[in-house]
């Protein structure tokens, strides 16, 4: 069964992403300019921003309904609303 992505998991992936993302263009910068100051501050201005709209991005696919399963949308609701103490027969039962 497919879900969800809590907000914690969509911070967890922007994270690996930008990581990634920061070395490479920070490699992909030096390489071109020659100047390690200059390839930080570049690297670091375009990933600050990359950042938060990777985030925002991330969070807004989760009410775009393209793509999920039709069981998927039907119980969307259980996951979204469920508490952190809810056991799974709760959930189940909800």
């Amino acid at each position: 069964m497919l879900s969800r992505d809590s907000r914690r998991r969509s911070l967890a992936k922007t994270v690996v992403y930008r990581v990634w993302a920061i070395a490479l263009l920070g490699a992909i910068t030096y390489y071109f300019t020659g100047d390690a100051g200059e390839a930080t501050v570049i690297t670091l201005v375009f990933n600050a921003g990359g950042t938060l709209a990777y985030y925002g991005l991330e969070r807004l696919w989760e009410f775009v309904e393209w793509g999920r399963s039709a069981h998927d949308s039907a119980h969307s609701h259980i996951t979204a609303n469920r508490g952190a103490t809810d056991s799974i027969e709760d959930i189940e039962a909800a």
